[in-house]
């Protein structure tokens, strides 16, 4: 079994770019549109602020009289003191801000335009942001599934409604599983290495029982099924799996920079996962294909075969 996982998994090491290209493109196209609606809002934000500006009325009398005023009202009987606080940064912004609000006849009025303008163009930034948010997530479930589902037909010819079943009942189990352990792992506040470890067996337990519920059932004895050997090789495979997994994972990260690192990290991170998914299905059809006579064919054999005799 170990020798067939590595090869499964080298093998698949060779789609690992097509999760990679679907996330690229939805990256690509929600970063076109949070870059085009925030040139957008930054410009009309330019525009509104200068038009506020250019319908205002300066008094420079009264920014004189302020800026005098100002001078005039500190300790000169203390020149040094006095010098020293007129060239501190704070004085100086106070100073200039005093002198402008003097000029301005309503300046809370443009300053609060100024302010609503400000926040309308962040708005827009913030919800252009989400929705990349939202392109990048449908991008790493679209690779997933693609990559899954060309992982799978290079295995094994297989009924559609049966990949949807065990993908809509791994993935319920997935998200029940994934908020159990974190809960957990928090009480128990056990090492990463460990979280890790314990993760992927209880997902290939899991994963191991819904392949003989939905390709074993009636077809293989559960007693040979469930045998303490068989579960155990199959935990090593996965384990050995997900050591290479992150090993090449932890090369990217030091090879290339920040960027890259990512992008290749979440091509090889699928190409694992979905290869430790389908460990445990690829050891059910074995066994079912061990048991079933060669003069009889299952209906899956007959689907397979239809569908190679219509292309």
């Amino acid at each position: 079994m170990i020798k067939k996982t590595l090869k499964n998994y080298l093998s698949n090491l060779k789609f690992v770019f097509t999760p990679i290209g679907i996330l690229t493109i939805f990256f690509l196209i929600g970063l076109s549109i949070l870059l085009t609606n925030a040139l957008e809002a930054i410009k009309m934000m330019i525009n509104d602020v200068s038009s506020m500006v250019s319908n205002l009325n300066f008094d420079l009398n009264a920014a004189k009289e302020s800026a005098i005023h100002q001078v005039v009202d500190l300790d000169w009987k203390n020149f040094s003191e006095t010098l020293s606080t007129i060239l501190t940064k704070d004085w100086i912004i106070n100073f200039l801000t005093n002198s402008g609000k003097a000029a301005i006849s309503n300046p809370d009025e443009v300053v609060e335009q100024i302010k609503v303008a400000a926040e309308k163009c962040l708005g827009v930034l913030v919800l252009n942001i989400v929705i990349l948010a939202l392109f990048l997530i449908v991008g790493i479930i679209l690779g997933y599934v693609v990559l899954k589902y060309i992982i799978t037909r290079q295995t094994k010819q297989r009924k559609f409604w049966k990949s949807v079943l065990k993908s809509l009942l791994h993935t319920t189990l997935n998200v029940l599983i994934v908020g159990l352990l974190l809960f957990l792992f928090s009480l128990a506040k056990i090492g990463l290495l460990l979280n890790i470890i314990f993760t992927v067996l209880i997902f290939l337990i899991i994963d191991f029982f819904e392949s003989f519920l939905l390709f074993g059932f009636k077809k293989v004895k559960f007693k040979k099924f469930v045998y303490w050997k068989n579960i155990l090789m199959l935990a090593l495979c996965g384990l050995i799996v997900t050591a290479l997994t992150v090993g090449i994972c932890v090369g990217c990260y030091y090879l290339f920079n920040i960027i890259t690192a990512i992008v290749l990290i979440f091509g090889f991170a699928l190409v694992g996962l979905v290869t430790n998914e389908l460990l445990g299905e690829n050891y059910i059809t074995d066994l079912v294909n061990k048991e079933t006579p060669p003069a009889q064919e299952t209906e899956e054999d007959n689907s397979s075969k239809e569908e190679k005799e219509e292309k």
